[in-house]
């Protein structure tokens, strides 16, 4: 239902221009880019390799060129063969609404966004802190955690979670 709401949010939204380019471009055939190792996003973020895929993203460990330091790269990746441009600009609004979300979140438990913007005007990337660590399954499956040690993971997740409700 959450979902539901943040789709009608989103079909609610005035769509920038940006977001029009981006979605007739990938509408024109344009690709999303695979990120590799050694390529560079936005002049400053160099990528460092995978740190994993999801559903519609790419998270990329990179270093900012600039500031020496390590950050996480996500892009939004889609299968377009299949969706209308509209619905582009959509995918791509929504990822946009992420990117502004987290900036305005603070909290241990939630990682901070530094950046986001284009890359090779067809990718959409946000920039993240980067912290090292593993997924919470393999973080269990390597532990074999007890009660009291899963009681304690997933207390600090509800907290994350419960602050980025009362922020809205």
């Amino acid at each position: 239902s959450s979902l539901a709401k943040e789709s009608a949010s989103v079909s609610k939204h005035q769509l920038t221009t940006t977001e029009l380019r981006f979605a007739g471009a990938v509408a024109r055939g344009f690709k999303m880019l695979q990120l590799n190792r050694d390529d560079v996003v936005a002049d400053r973020y160099q990528i460092l390799g995978l740190l994993g895929t999801g559903g519609m993203g790419t998270v990329y460990k990179a270093h900012h060129l600039g500031l020496e330091v390590d950050v996480a790269v996500k892009t939004l990746n889609l299968d377009h063969g299949e969706i209308k441009e509209s619905e582009m600009a959509e995918f791509f609004a929504r990822f946009k609404q992420e990117a502004q979300a987290l900036t305005h979140l603070h909290h241990t438990g939630i990682v901070h966004v530094m950046d986001f913007g284009l890359h090779g005007k067809t990718t959409p990337y946000l920039v993240m802190d980067y912290f090292p660590g593993e997924p919470l399954a393999k973080w269990g499956e390597r532990v074999s955690p007890t009660l009291s040690q899963w009681l304690v993971a997933f207390k600090q997740i509800f907290e994350a979670l419960n602050h980025a409700h009362e922020q809205g």
